[in-house]
C-alpha cells in the first residue's frame, strides 16, 4: 500500500501545480518517516525507484525558489539518504530560514516570515549550526570560512 502512495507521490514531484508538488513531497516524508523496514525493503527490491525519487528531490532542492518546498524536499531526502548506496550531499543555492524554512536573501539579518535572527553561522555543506570559534563542521567535516 505505501509503495503505491510513494510511486504516486514521486510522479507528482514534478507537477506544474505548486500545491500538488508540495503535497507529494510532504506525503513522501510522512510515508517513510520512522519506517526503516519500508526503506530496507525498497533498497532490496526497488532501488532504482528510490534513486529516481531521490534525484527528483535533489532537483527540487537545487532549483526551487519556494523556501517551504525546499525544506520539505530536504527533510524527505534526509530520511531516504541514509538507506541509499549513493551518499550525495544535500546542497541548495537557495537560502532558507533554518527556523521556518521561508525564503530569505543573502545579507538579510532576520527572516521576514518568523523574525528569526539569520546571523547564525551554518555549515555550507550540511546546514549544521556552527559556533563561530569552530574551524570545521563537527557533523560533516567541512572547513568553515
Amino acid at each position: 500500500m505505501k509503495i503505491e502512495i510513494l510511486k504516486r507521490s514521486s510522479d507528482n514531484i514534478n507537477n506544474k501545480n505548486l500545491i500538488r508538488r508540495y503535497r507529494a513531497i510532504r506525503q513522501i516524508s510522512s510515508s517513510i518517516n520512522g519506517d526503516a523496514d519500508l526503506l530496507d525493503w525498497l533498497i532490496d527490491n526497488h532501488n532504482d525507484f528510490l534513486e529516481d525519487m531521490a534525484g527528483k528531490l535533489r532537483l527540487v532542492i537545487k532549483e526551487e525558489k519556494d523556501g517551504v518546498m525546499i525544506g520539505e524536499a530536504t527533510r524527505s531526502l534526509e530520511l531516504i539518504q541514509p538507506y541509499m548506496s549513493t551518499q550525495e550531499p544535500i546542497v541548495s543555492d537557495n537560502l532558507v530560514c533554518k527556523n521556518c524554512h521561508g525564503a530569505i536573501q543573502p545579507g538579510w539579518k532576520h527572516c521576514p516570515e518568523c523574525g528569526q535572527d539569520q546571523q547564525q553561522i551554518y555549515c555550507t555543506k550540511c546546514g549544521n549550526k556552527l559556533d563561530s570559534s569552530w574551524k570545521i563542521c563537527p557533523k560533516c567535516g567541512t572547513r568553515s570560512s
